[in-house]
């Protein structure tokens, strides 16, 4: 009797065990196309990268150059990315705005937030997510300098989109 308590006792929990087990990992069954219908589904993402060409500009000192991004895709996992540097002059500061921040940042108003905010430097590296499909703007900022920046960069928008391909082309 007592070596039997301990047996059923094991065996309710692992009963409860499993019934759990099912209930969060419920099985799988396997799609199968309705008769005569064998079409199958493969989706895969397409990376995309649109380089935005800036090359080498100047800033005067006191002054921004300002980059409109405007990005309507269904895109997903949507990056802007690069560098940039400054040959023989000041340090210059990147921010990316969306166009609230933009405007704020305009009118002489701090934006409460950023996309993405460099420090005054020589040579940085641009890293930013792109939240959703809008405009956005890419400021290089030479407030802090009475001297021309000479800068150089070299910046893309990377993301994936979505393609969903039949697999009805005939395969002979």
């Amino acid at each position: 009797m007592k070596t039997v308590r301990p047996i059923l006792l094991a065996i309710a929990i692992a009963i409860v065990a499993f019934a759990i087990y099912r209930r969060v990992n419920p099985e799988k069954k396997p799609v199968t196309p309705a008769s005569g219908n064998d079409l199958v589904l493969q989706v895969r993402p397409i990376p995309v990268i649109h380089n935005l060409a800036l090359g080498e500009f100047e800033i005067p000192g006191r002054a921004t150059h300002d980059v409109r991004i405007a990005f309507d895709e269904n895109g997903r996992n949507v990056r802007l990315s690069g560098e940039f540097a400054t040959a023989g002059g000041p340090g210059i500061q990147v921010m990316l705005l969306d166009e609230n921040q933009y405007q704020r940042f305009q009118n002489h108003q701090a934006p409460s937030e950023f996309l993405y905010m460099s420090k005054v430097a020589t040579k940085g590296t641009i890293e930013a997510e792109i939240p959703r499909a809008a405009t956005y703007y890419l400021v290089f900022d030479n407030s802090s300098s009475d001297s021309i920046a000479k800068v150089h960069a070299d910046v893309a928008l990377r993301y994936e989109m979505i393609h969903v391909d039949s697999g009805t082309s005939e395969k002979k």
